[in-house]
């Protein structure tokens, strides 16, 4: 008579199944950190190319534009220089018209948790602009009317030391779409320079490399 091959089989015990749901967990938690690290790595670089994108955008509106770059033409209006490139067709986005246009496209940072975008004022009635996660160096359009005696609009050639001054980066979505460095890789930001080379910065490079905000 054959005998069952029940008894012969080989049974885990519950202190067993538990041991190896330990470890199990254990290596889960060594490798989550790395694997976070490599997304927020990947997520580093589409924000550099987004930010490459935004930059070729500003450069063939200036060759269109006798060099200029961008228009703010007055205080509390840091969206318009976004408002033009996107209405002009320089950068394409899902809606740069709406008064709280989501971000979206090159203007979306990959690595940016909010769902809306910087939020500034952008004309005289009030109307809000929320498009873009990246901010423009203000002192290169600041003003452009000179409605406050402080005109700085500037040609994108006419910028002195264009390797050292910040031009378009990481911003804060709290802020405005001005350029106000926010670390949203792994305590780094993305910035492009006047003359079109990137960087990645922490907070002490950004800070300990000269006066890089002012043209």
């Amino acid at each position: 008579m054959k005998k069952s091959g029940f008894k012969g089989r080989m049974r885990f015990t519950l202190v067993e199944l538990l041991v190896v749901i330990a470890i199990i967990a254990i290596l889960a938690a060594m490798l989550l950190p790395a694997l976070k690290g490599a997304k927020d790595m990947a997520n580093g670089k589409v924000c550099l190319n987004n930010l490459k994108q935004v930059d070729l955008a500003i450069r063939m509106y200036a060759d269109d534009c006798n060099g200029w770059f961008p228009p703010t033409p007055a205080a509390n209006n840091y969206a318009f220089p976004w408002i033009t490139l996107t209405q002009m067709g320089y950068i394409k986005t899902a809606d740069c018209t709406s008064k709280w246009s989501a971000p979206s496209g090159i203007l979306k940072c990959p690595s940016d948790p909010n769902l809306g975008g910087t939020v500034s004022i952008w004309n005289k009635t009030g109307l809000y602009w929320c498009g873009s996660q990246y901010g423009l160096m203000s002192y290169l359009t600041y003003d452009t009317d000179n409605t406050y005696g402080n005109k700085r609009w500037l040609q994108i050639d006419k910028v002195r030391r264009p390797s050292d001054i910040f031009m378009v980066g990481d911003t804060y979505c709290t802020g405005a779409t001005y350029l106000s460095p926010a670390l949203k890789h792994i305590r780094s930001w993305n910035v492009i320079c006047v003359d079109g080379h990137a960087e990645t910065l922490n907070n002490t490079a950004t800070y300990a490399s000269g006066p890089r905000w002012v043209p």
